[in-house]
């Protein structure tokens, strides 16, 4: 991280914007004033306010309302528990209540939010009193690593897409150890988080038309790590029933490098930093069950394995492949044999990698390159740095080794895989490589480069009160336009670009690699700069580097 005035200046202003937020969140439950529309679910009656989109039509929020049991007491770590009615008749759902217990990014110091807290907030452009077609919804997964996760509009406030008549649904879910914590001899079979977005799209599918959403048109997008858990999503069939195509933001969960490093191990580390001197995983389980929620969310960190504690990515709790099949899995194979089982999949998707350069702020450290991968190390230091030190002037070739480890082979191998596999998925891939003045993620984690980093096509597509407006004759607002109705589209028609007025062309799909071709593949991506264009193999060289690797040093391929 790049500790500059300008980094500094932009925390302060997010200060101010946050407390500003915070007393409009006041401002929204007690002012007598408003237009406040109440909606009858499953649930109860739940009243939220009419608000005006930026073009000045109006919609309606719904915000915070509970999908779920409070996750405590005996049910933590476990699969969520539906809400059967909630606590008054009419609940006030016109403010944001506290998000779940997380670590606060880019320090990774505060914590904030409670444990008691699983809710989802909807925005529609109307309601069923107001028209009678119903709109298309995305559901969105936020970002956060799996060790933070907040749906605020402070920070995801999706006015335009509402603005292109599409309903959007922002899920809050449980993240860290008591989202992702597994100890399945004592029960807890982990992946309690994603159990908590699929009861979130349960919850839709039974609710979304009252607020006039269509159940029966629902993507799932996801934005970084939730990406990777929409990806897990797609490949589950007790997921994939509750929605229709799915759009992935900087994230996929292919090989089982997204899942973590020995989750029971981990556990009993949790326990030992909490003082438990007992040997079996019952005792660990009590030990934890005891232990406070902000305790167990802060020691998180200090129990990685040496080889996570060398990665800039620390994500110590994350998704496991479960050992049973139940009625609460989520994912029992590793998604390789699934992708691989012929013609099984249909639902619709969309990546999006964002950048030919996922640029990510890194504190250099030692690498043992003779392991690196698990492959041929010394041969892809050669590739990256040549003879050269790897040093701080090596950052932009170590970006690149960072971008391909993370993101860029994986997302290409998950590709690959579809194209050859899974010939009836229509699938569009773009990579996002403008750098402009909505480039807000590279700026908010102090990374100092150029290019455009990771998740840096946020801010085209959500708004915050923190992101400037610009007028529609800017280069950004002409990005922001593409991004936003390439996404919105994609909902409606399950096709991007359903003519040529956006782009001036049509975005190709991926195409299906017959069975039995060539062991070859091309890759067809949309390039989401101006002028956007269609491109064929972004980065080639380094992406037949990684598939001859691959080939050669696994089965994968």
């Amino acid at each position: 991280m790049s500790v500059t005035l300008q980094w500094v200046q932009l925390q302060l202003v997010l200060v101010v914007e946050y407390i500003s937020h915070q007393l409009k969140q006041i401002f929204l439950r007690f002012w007598p004033f408003l237009e406040r529309p109440i909606v009858k679910v499953r649930q109860g009656s739940v009243q939220g306010v009419t608000a005006k989109l930026p073009n000045g039509e109006r919609y309606h929020f719904f915000k915070s309302i509970p999908y779920s049991k409070p996750p405590v007491g005996e049910l933590r770590f476990r699969p969520p528990v539906p809400l059967e009615r909630f606590e008054r008749p009419i609940l006030n759902c016109s403010y944001e209540r506290p998000d779940f217990i997380h670590l606060q990014a880019p320090m990774d110091v505060l914590i904030n939010g409670t444990e008691s807290s699983l809710h989802l907030s909807v925005y529609t452009p109307r309601l069923p009193s107001e028209g009678v077609l119903r709109c298309p919804v995305v559901v969105m997964l936020p970002s956060g690593g799996f060790r933070a996760c907040t749906n605020s509009a402070f920070s995801f406030n999706p006015v335009r897409i509402v603005q292109q008549g599409v309903v959007v649904v922002t899920v809050g879910y449980r993240v860290g150890p008591l989202g992702f914590l597994c100890l399945p001899d004592v029960g807890i079979s982990g992946n309690a988080g994603l159990k908590d977005q699929r009861l979130a799209l349960k919850w839709v599918h039974e609710n979304i038309g009252q607020f006039g959403g269509d159940e029966k048109n629902v993507t799932l997008m996801g934005l970084s790590a939730g990406a990777w858990s929409a990806y897990l999503h797609y490949l589950a069939p007790n997921s994939r029933k509750y929605f229709h195509r799915v759009i992935l933001k900087s994230g996929d969960a292919c090989t089982e490098s997204v899942f973590q490093l020995d989750p029971e191990e981990k556990a009993r580390k949790l326990a030992k930093l909490l003082g438990c001197q007992g040997s079996t995983d019952r005792e660990v389980l009590e030990t934890l069950m005891k232990a406070p929620a902000r305790l167990l969310t802060k020691l998180q960190m200090k129990i990685c394995s040496p080889g996570e504690t060398s990665c800039p990515m620390r994500y110590t709790f994350r998704p496991v492949i479960e050992r049973e099949p139940t009625a609460d899995s989520i994912i029992c194979q590793p998604p390789e044999q699934i992708l691989k089982s012929y013609d099984t999949l249909r639902c619709r998707s969309c990546p999006t990698c964002a950048a030919p350069k996922e640029c990510w702020e890194f504190t250099l450290v030692g690498i043992d390159w003779t392991s690196t991968t698990r492959m041929n190390g010394k041969e892809v230091k050669q590739f990256y740095f040549g003879d050269r030190k790897v040093e701080q002037n090596s950052r932009t070739a170590l970006c690149d080794f960072m971008t391909d480890c993370t993101f860029a082979v994986t997302s290409n191998l998950s590709a690959e895989w579809i194209a050859r596999y899974q010939p009836n998925v229509e699938h569009y891939h773009s990579c996002f490589s403008y750098d402009g003045r909505l480039n807000y993620v590279k700026a908010i984690m102090g990374v100092d480069m150029r290019g455009a980093g990771h998740g840096d096509d946020t801010y085209y597509l959500f708004s915050a009160p923190f992101v400037k407006k610009l007028p529609k004759d800017s280069d950004e607002y002409r990005i922001s336009e593409i991004v936003v109705k390439t996404v919105t589209n994609f909902a409606k028609y399950g096709n991007p670009t359903p003519d040529e007025s956006l782009l001036g062309f049509r975005w190709r799909p991926v195409a299906p690699i017959p069975h039995g071709s060539p062991d070859t593949f091309d890759l067809d991506c949309l390039e989401v700069n101006l002028p956007p264009r269609m491109i064929r193999n972004p980065n080639q060289k380094r992406k037949e580097f990684w598939r001859k690797l691959i080939r050669e040093n696994t089965s994968l391929l």
